[in-house]
């Protein structure tokens, strides 16, 4: 089965770059065009990536079918104007957080999680500015 593999904060603002047609290349992966997210039809671990690239960062391994699940669940409800989006845990939290959390607390908040699927935070994040953010 494909694994995915997500890599935090890389090719992001000149920081943390580097040749994903490269990396890919070298580990037979592909590419799957945002920064930093690979699919693997063969076992490949989180050390394996590291080597190939010039600075560290976490790497997150997950099984295919966790990330299908995901996208077959669909997104949540979300207000007019806000946005979806996913964050991927690098490791178990040491507690489990009551959801949603709002940022900032309370009315309006500008982004919040909403919901946690396995090693998925589903989050969202107002764009229209009434809580100050854009």
């Amino acid at each position: 089965m494909a694994v995915v593999l997500f890599l935090r904060a890389v090719n992001v603002g000149g920081h943390s770059t580097f040749s994903t047609a490269a990396v890919a290349k070298r580990l037979d992966l592909v590419n799957i065009g945002a920064a930093g997210t690979f699919v693997a039809r063969r076992r490949v671990t989180a050390a394996a990536i590291a080597r190939e690239l010039p600075f560290e960062t976490n790497v997150v391994v997950r099984p295919g079918a966790e990330v299908l699940a995901l996208v077959k669940a669909g997104p949540p409800r979300a207000p007019t104007g806000a946005r979806i989006f996913v964050c991927i845990l690098t490791k178990p939290p040491k507690r489990r957080p009551a959801l949603p959390i709002e940022w900032p607390a309370g009315r309006p908040w500008a982004m919040r999680a909403v919901a946690r699927r396995g090693a998925f935070v589903v989050c969202q994040r107002r764009l229209d500015g009434s809580a100050g953010w854009t």
